[in-house]
């Protein structure tokens, strides 16, 4: 078809030529084979009119005119005597556009490319754009090293001149890397310096551990790297001469070979700096941070570039022009480095305003932003401000924009460019934990309640033992200061003799006040006082629970259940510590919180209790993570009374200690022989498998954190998987053995080297339906009584 267009328009370009001097008088313009276009649409097209006189050279230019609109397929003009003949093929219309085989594209992304070549349903079919789509497809498929893929284009004819159009791929794999040659390298092995590739040769794990499919945008970082690694190890005059992709002809596998010029090695023999603001040298000069005889390291000095700009950026010198010069001796293989500092102009804050914030008020937002109107522009104080921000619910997009105010100025303003989220939702969720069962939860909440900032949320939850509902006001800005208010109140019905814990009943409620201090961007301080009423009950016989109700001065009778209420006046304290680089998925930082708890006052318990808990996210090569994670306990009483039972630690389960069905592990109960717990062979009192915690424990965890490359992804940034092993071990520091207990056999539960561990993998992902873990643990070391629970998941809870 687009050859017989050719033609016609080649004949009808040489027909001009030679007869264009021909002139005739046209009286008439007829059409045919015109169906979805109108006449009057195609008129404007035509150059002439009836009754203009024209020669074969006006026809030849008004087909050009007619072929341009991208409408017609075919034209044909025929003149009888006065009477031109246009006879006219449209372009079929796509109605609607299929996808077949294709796995490693989405269908998503496909549509995508096609609208930007405008290939859609409605669309007049354009044999040109599905060409060029084709050559951009294939040049996908090559960029990841998958070169056996074949696409093949299908037109289905439909009435009305309307088409299907069938993309049909046929997906090969993706080369894998045979073989990675570095020529020319003769300071560093290669094995060294492959150990910085992303990209790995073929082994027998390939891919499980490596990277080793051959894909072009990763082997140019690599190659990046590869430079980056010896400029910042003093090879100025490095160069990569060639890099050479020798395809097998089965196009299954790939040798690279890369040609390097290492040059010589430098080291610095002088710094010189200039600079036109004397009075921040000495600030100048300690970041710094080389000196004479320094190896060169070129990451060292953008360093250096970037710390300089970063601090006259806080002084209102937001564009310094910042020149770093190398002097090359050759002879000595030394470099001088010039460090030549024009500040430009200073600039002051003009004023500071806020788009996008329809429901938010504009002084809770202002209160965020540390940079003050009419002072010089600091630019840390306006990453601050954004920062702050960040940490709203409420906001979703947040952009800086610093606006000039013109070029004969040095004033600026500063827009806060913000979205907002929805700030009141209802959810309602349904979920299963191996520990807990069926959970069912629903929330409402509003985290900026009439646009003030303030944030409430009513919550409740029912699982398998327990009933818990709360009422939760917070005041971010309770002071001008930034001191945080929170009230809480709440009510929990527990009934444990549906786990694994020895038999008891607490209806709770009461409610708590909390004050929040920010002490700095990385630390916290929250101080709360409170009241909660503990009506207990159905509370089974034992040692460890009759030794703390004789403590605070309840004396029970065996043959009954145990039963009493507690008024507690709780005083918390609790420090955290964050600086992870983000809340959800962090790959950097450390995260500690430290919590302690005191009953005083006129409670009927006296006790208290802390819990310090540190999570450390540690880089290593290869974008491989380590996370260490350790937990400590303890808990004791105040003149000579106990800590109350309900108030034990418990360890086992998908957070704590895995492998471990969940509070199983630890101190065991003890029971009396009675009515409700009846001992063999007369004895007075009997172990059993029911937990009963203990007061003191030790939990850590060492994991790595496996690259993304480990497992073909669709959802990179939402799921990890990790290898992990964990240790921990509980105890009772109250527990002392008698001679009832030595007489049968009881174990010593005050020895705190009962010590369990377990190894496993663990996946998490970050789903629509909130944070999912799943996680698959061997036991190593174990105790009779321990309950093992291998495979356990989990929906809300992160680590």
């Amino acid at each position: 078809m687009i050859i017989k267009k050719i033609f016609i328009i080649l004949f009808l370009l040489n027909s001009s030529i030679v007869y264009g001097s021909v002139k005739y008088i046209i009286k008439d313009i007829q059409f045919k084979g015109l169906q979805r276009i109108s006449v009057n649409n195609i008129l404007p097209k035509i150059l002439f009119h009836i009754g203009d006189t024209i020669t074969d050279n006006d026809i030849s230019k008004t087909i050009h005119s007619l072929f341009n609109t991208k409408n017609f397929e075919e034209i044909r003009v025929l003149r009888d005597n006065d009477i031109l003949i246009f006879e006219m093929k449209e372009r079929p219309i796509i109605t609607n556009i299929l996808f077949f085989g294709n796995k490693l594209l989405t269908k998503d992304i496909l549509i995508q490319n096609l609208e930007y070549l405008n290939i859609k349903n409605g669309e007049v079919l354009n044999y040109n754009a599905i060409f060029n789509l084709k050559k951009k497809l294939k040049d996908f498929y090559y960029n990841i090293g998958n070169y056996n893929t074949v696409i093949n284009t299908e037109i289905i004819l439909l009435p009305h001149n309307c088409v299907n159009l069938k993309l049909v791929f046929s997906e090969g794999t993706s080369a894998k890397i045979q073989k990675i040659n570095i020529l020319g390298n003769y300071n560093f092995s290669k094995k060294e310096l492959i150990s910085y590739f992303q990209l790995h040769e073929k082994t027998k794990y390939c891919n499980l551990i490596n990277n080793c499919k051959y894909k072009k945008n990763i082997l140019l970082n690599d190659l990046k790297n590869l430079q980056n690694f010896y400029l910042n190890h003093g090879y100025i005059n490095f160069n990569i001469e060639s890099t050479q992709i020798n395809l097998t002809p089965d196009k299954n596998n790939i040798d690279i070979i890369i040609h390097i010029n290492e040059g010589n090695k430098y080291t610095i023999s002088e710094i010189i700096k200039n600079t036109d603001l004397t009075k921040y040298s000495k600030e100048i000069d300690q970041l710094i941070q080389i000196k004479s005889g320094d190896i060169y390291n070129n990451n060292e000095l953008i360093k250096i570039e970037n710390n300089i700009k970063k601090m006259l950026g806080n002084y209102g010198y937001i564009y310094p022009h910042i020149i770093l010069k190398s002097i090359i001796n050759e002879l000595n293989k030394t470099i001088i480095i010039k460090i030549n500092i024009y500040s430009g102009k200073r600039y002051y804050v003009n004023k500071i305003r806020f788009k996008g914030n329809t429901f938010s008020k504009d002084f809770i937002l202002r209160r965020e932003i540390k940079q003050i109107e009419g002072t010089w522009l600091n630019n840390t104080q306006i990453e601050e401000g954004k920062e702050n921000l960040n940490r709203l619910n409420y906001l979703k997009v947040i952009e800086v924009i610093i606006k000039i105010l013109s070029k004969n100025t040095n004033k600026v303003d500063i827009i806060y460019k913000i979205k907002e989220n929805n700030t009141g939702n209802f959810n309602f969720n349904l979920g299963y934990g191996t520990e807990s069962g069926v959970n069912l939860q629903a929330t409402i909440q509003q985290d900026n309640l009439l646009g003030n900032g303030y944030s409430i949320r009513i919550n409740g939850s029912k699982n398998n033992y327990q009933n818990y509902s709360e009422l939760l006001f917070i005041n971010p800005y309770f002071t001008i200061d930034g001191k945080s208010l929170s009230n809480r109140i709440f009510y929990n019905n527990l009934k444990t003799n549906h786990i694994d814990i020895s038999n008891y009943t607490n209806k709770s409620y009461g409610f708590e006040n909390t004050i929040g201090f920010k002490i700095n961007k990385k630390n916290f301080l929250y101080s709360s006082l409170g009241y909660i009423h503990n009506d207990l009950s159905n509370i089974k016989p034992q040692i460890s629970r009759w030794r703390y109700l004789k403590s605070i001065g309840k004396y029970q009778n065996i043959h009954n259940l145990g039963k009493y209420s507690t008024n507690d006046f709780p005083l918390n304290f609790i420090w955290i510590f964050n600086n992870l680089n983000n809340n959800y998925l962090p790959t950097l930082g450390n995260y500690t919180t430290l919590n302690t708890k005191a009953i005083i006052l006129k409670s009927n318990n006296k006790y208290y209790k802390m819990i310090l808990d540190t999570t450390q996210y540690i880089p290593i090569k290869n974008n491989w993570i380590l996370l260490t994670h350790g937990t400590l306990g303890y808990t004791n009483g105040f003149n000579k009374k106990e800590t109350p039972f309900y108030e034990n630690f418990y360890i086992g389960g998908s957070n704590i200690l895995r492998g471990f069905q969940s509070n199983t592990i630890g101190p065991k109960a003890v029971y009396y022989n009675s009515n409700y717990f009846n001992c063999t062979k007369e004895k007075t009192i009997c172990n059993s498998d029911d937990t009963v915690g203990g007061n003191a424990m030790i939990i850590s965890s060492i994991a790595l954190i496996i690259p993304k490359s480990f497992i073909n992804i669709k959802f990179p940034t939402s799921l990890r998987t990790s290898i992990f092993f964990d240790i921990g071990t509980i105890w009772d520091t109250k527990w002392h053995n008698t001679i009832d207990t030595l007489k049968y056999k009881i174990p010593d539960y005050s020895k705190i080297n009962n010590i369990r561990t377990s190894y496993g993998i663990e996946l998490q992902w970050m789903s629509p339906l909130g944070p999912l873990v799943f996680s698959y643990a061997i036991p190593i070391k174990k105790y009779i009584g321990d309950k093992i629970e291998q495979f356990q998941f989990n929906i809300g809870k992160t680590f």
